[in-house]
């Protein structure tokens, strides 16, 4: 799937060769206008001549050579691409969603029998061998070319531009996605088939996670809760429950006579009762959750999800990234001039290094809006580090306060990390300390640097901050801290100026 589409007004061989050498089509349906002066009702990029209004997508240039246009194109494909990938993302919910929101049906000679047969064999998707056979399977009976890539592989190389449209594999957000090439596609039957798989990985993870606790565990887990909460057989046995429930006074009889929604007095208190069928090895249960109003709603009556602030930082993200684009390709523009001087230059490159900086910081916010926030990126953690470091550069110098790190790494860690949310959290450490690092600093003016020694281990990362401060005792409160650092299942620990990030996942 090709963005580099263009449509050009000008008469010029040199130009239209040069496009076509650089990979842009010409075509009707275009992203890219190259012209003499800007189209105000057209809204993709724009480069012209003629300075105008210049909107937000529209860069002008002294002349159409290649000493131009060779760094705004590239600046332009960037863009595009990332555009493209948000679309698809979006274009994946409403697609997945239409599994499950009409009734699919197939024609008579669906081959029932040889699904049944293929799903009794069929093991877990996460592994290469099982994919392969799903996809000789759909392929032998269905004539259906599916490819199975993780967000991981999509991502490099900008690889999900060979592909029309992606669908998850699982339906909480696995990273495992169905891809489809331009021309698949993807009708009833197939809609049919693909929310059968997507039924049936789930009911098979969901078994396989069920059997892994005994009785006990589950009464930690439930204990663990901040809800009162319970399980009921259909014939009003309590199965399990944890000690707010208790707490409650009711018995499973009463239990039963609620209704989903229905509000409750307890304890001079209101619950919300959130009441759900489950069939669990053939048996039915019902699950019940007390919610109280000051947990369930928030001060003027909203509450929001994680998938929504994804949404919305992503969403804000993007369209930061144009402005931010275009003032890049301004930059780059004003640096290939011949008459500017040498302080001018210095100047150019202080505000090149800046917007650099901002659209470091967009593309970690971008990282919160990705199908799923757990899956790791291939940067390591000392990259994350830097990262962070790099988003506290401008404070560095307006304080005149330097922050320097010495990485090093006695074993890789365990698993691989989502580079954005890691990033994030080295970002609310380290600023939290540079910020403990200032006040020193008006107290004692020969204080100009913090050092932070960084050890990589297999199950931990240690941060040791030089002179000791009290970070612990600062970002131990950090509600969105410790919100990212449970999100990617981890612990932090610490004493003073020393801070230990633990690895929970069980490899």
């Amino acid at each position: 799937m090709s963005f580099r589409t263009y449509s050009s007004t000008l008469e010029s061989p040199e130009v239209e060769n040069f496009l076509k050498s650089s990979g842009w089509v010409s075509g009707s349906h275009h992203n890219l206008l190259i012209s003499e002066c800007e189209d105000l009702e057209f809204k993709g990029w724009q480069i012209v001549r003629t300075p105008s209004l210049c909107g937000d997508r529209t860069i002008t240039i002294p002349n159409f050579s290649s000493k131009y246009l060779v760094s705004i194109l590239s600046l332009i494909e960037e863009s595009l691409s990332q555009e493209q990938w948000l679309f698809m993302s979006e274009s994946e919910k409403e697609l997945f969603n239409s599994f499950f929101k009409s009734k699919l049906s197939s024609f008579g000679d669906f081959p029932l029998n040889d699904f049944l047969n293929f799903l009794s064999s069929w093991g877990d998707i996460f592994e290469m061998n099982e994919r392969e056979k799903l996809k000789n399977f759909l392929f032998e009976y269905f004539d259906i070319n599916i490819h199975i890539n993780s967000t991981e592989d999509l991502l490099e190389d900008k690889k999900f531009l060979n592909y029309q449209s992606i669908i998850r594999t699982h339906s909480k957000e696995s990273g495992l996605y169905f891809c489809f090439s331009s021309g698949e596609e993807i009708d009833d039957e197939c809609k049919l088939l693909l929310g059968l798989l997507i039924i049936y990985q789930d009911q098979k993870r969901e078994k396989e996670a069920l059997e892994k606790y005994t009785k006990s565990d589950w009464e930690i887990i439930l204990n663990s809760l901040n809800f009162s909460s319970c399980l009921i057989s259909s014939k009003g046995e309590l199965v399990i429950h944890n000690t707010l429930f208790s707490a409650l006074g009711l018995y499973a009889s009463d239990c039963l006579k609620l209704e989903n929604g229905e509000t409750v007095e307890r304890i001079d208190k209101f619950y919300k009762v959130l009441k759900t069928p489950l069939r669990i090895k053939g048996r039915e249960y019902i699950s019940y959750i007390f919610i109280t109003d000051k947990s369930s709603i928030r001060e003027g009556g909203l509450s929001i999800t994680s998938e929504e602030l994804g949404i919305i930082s992503g969403s804000i993200a993007h369209e930061l990234n144009n402005p931010i684009a275009g003032i890049l390709a301004a930059l780059t523009l004003l640096k290939l001039e011949d008459d500017i001087g040498e302080e001018s230059e210095h100047l150019i490159s202080d505000m090149e290094r800046g917007a650099r900086r901002c659209h470091k910081l967009i593309e970690v916010f971008l990282g919160f809006s990705k199908l799923d926030p757990t899956h790791a990126h291939i940067d390591t953690l000392e990259s994350s580090v830097d990262q962070s470091l790099q988003l506290l550069r401008s404070r560095m110098v307006e304080s005149n306060l330097k922050m320097v790190f010495d990485y090093k790494q006695r074993t890789p860690f365990s698993r691989s990390l989502n580079n954005s949310i890691s990033s994030m959290i080295f970002y609310l450490i380290l600023s939290e300390a540079f910020t403990l690092g200032h006040h020193q600093k008006l107290l004692s003016g020969e204080f100009d640097q913090i050092k932070i020694e960084v050890l990589e281990e297999v199950n931990e990362i240690k941060l040791r901050f030089i002179p000791e401060m009290k970070v612990y005792d600062v970002i131990s409160k950090s509600k969105l801290l410790l919100h990212l650092i449970s999100l990617l299942e981890l612990e932090i620990l610490g004493e003073e100026s020393v801070i230990l990030i633990k690895n929970l996942k069980k490899s």
